[in-house]
């Protein structure tokens, strides 16, 4: 039987440079998933503070109107103060 000697090089570990730039590569990777995260949540957060802030002067304008009707339409004045608790 013949066997035949192959010859390989000696493992040769890869410039340190580019190990660094790869480690760093990876590090921002996973930094730039980190802050997409949490700039989706901050996006989610600031829409569920802009809807409650908006159901707040919906609320306040209801009650500003019903004031202002109070004197002339009293069972209007009713029913927009009615409709500002069922807001909630």
């Amino acid at each position: 039987m013949f066997v035949q000697k192959v010859m390989v090089p000696p493992f040769q570990r890869p410039p340190q440079l580019a190990a660094d730039l790869g480690a760093l590569a990876a590090q921002l990777v996973r930094i730039g998933r980190a802050l997409g995260a949490w700039f989706a949540a901050s996006l989610a957060d600031r829409a569920q503070r802009r809807a409650v802030r908006r159901a707040c002067a919906e609320r306040t304008e209801l009650l500003a109107m019903a004031q202002r009707y109070a004197s002339t339409q009293p069972e209007f004045a009713k029913d927009l103060v009615a409709a500002a608790g069922r807001d909630r």
